[in-house]
């Protein structure tokens, strides 16, 4: 638990969750201990993992899993301001692989299918 934690947030933050699950307290000087002393292990399990851009890509042309864009915006109403919620899921076919610097210059191709909903609600303070 104490090398999950420490991995995960800094030693202070791992420390105070671990009282909370464990109900002992635990340093956060111990925390950085014991992560660094398990770090040579952790390294040698993700050298033996495949890279993101070893691991198997779908072909260019197959269709991707389904995407899901969220946006709200206030906006007026006859009874006040309120909350418009937007959203789309939609499904789109495999573009050709690139590496992340080559992103930007290449556009996604146009998803096939798309079904978006909308709503206008309350806004809590």
């Amino acid at each position: 638990m104490v090398r999950s934690a420490g991995g995960q947030r800094p030693f202070d933050n791992a420390a105070m969750l671990l009282k909370e699950l464990c109900g002992r307290r635990i340093g956060d000087e111990l925390v950085r201990q014991i992560c660094r002393a398990e770090a040579g292990r952790i390294a040698a399990r993700r050298a033996d993992r495949p890279t993101p851009a070893e691991t198997e890509v779908p072909p260019a042309g197959a269709e991707v899993p389904t995407e899901f864009q969220v946006d709200a915006a206030e906006v007026n109403a006859f009874t006040g301001r309120r909350d418009m919620k937007i959203g789309v899921f939609a499904r789109r076919l495999c573009g050709s692989p690139a590496f992340p610097d080559q992103r930007d210059q290449r556009s996604a191709p146009k998803p096939t299918k798309r079904r978006a909903f909308a709503a206008i609600e309350g806004i809590d303070l």
